[in-house]
């Protein structure tokens, strides 16, 4: 039969178990990578935000329209949902301007759903790839959202 000595046991377990406490630089310099994280990933929205603001002449100028018969509330739920199916990344909704900002197929894809007369509603679409409009991808998107109005 083999005897274990239980203090060194239970010196080793202690050993394995407790966690090695670093120099405080270490613990200073860990802390800082933590902030810079953290303000890193704070920035990105006003970043997007900042942008959406800047490109919203180059939008109007580049998206592709098409003018729906039916009320601007009907239209612009119609968009969400579509757009909710046309992507797995998330949607950045702006519920006042009735904006939808998010990627499809690689794209940056901008929606605009506004009043245009009594009863019709125009909706725009533009979408950029690797910095550069895509009439393509903006098509398809405005075709999906009037697709499934109808």
């Amino acid at each position: 039969m083999r005897r274990i000595n239980s203090r060194a046991a239970d010196a080793a377990a202690s050993s394995r178990c407790t966690p090695s406490v670093g120099s405080p630089k270490r613990g200073i310099a860990a802390g800082l990578l933590g902030l810079v994280a953290i303000a890193g990933s704070a920035c990105a929205p006003a970043v997007v935000a900042g942008t959406a603001v800047l490109v919203n002449d180059e939008f109007v100028d580049n998206a592709q329209s098409a003018i729906v018969s039916a009320p601007v509330e009907d239209v612009w739920a119609s968009a969400k949902s579509t757009m909710s199916h046309m992507t797995d990344d998330l949607l950045d909704v702006d519920e006042d301007l009735r904006t939808i900002q998010t990627y499809v197929d690689g794209a940056l894809v901008i929606v605009n759903v506004e009043t245009y007369k009594a009863g019709e509603t125009r909706v725009r679409v533009a979408a950029k790839r690797y910095l550069v409009y895509s009439d393509e991808v903006a098509a398809n998107v405005r075709d999906g959202i009037v697709r499934d109005m109808n």
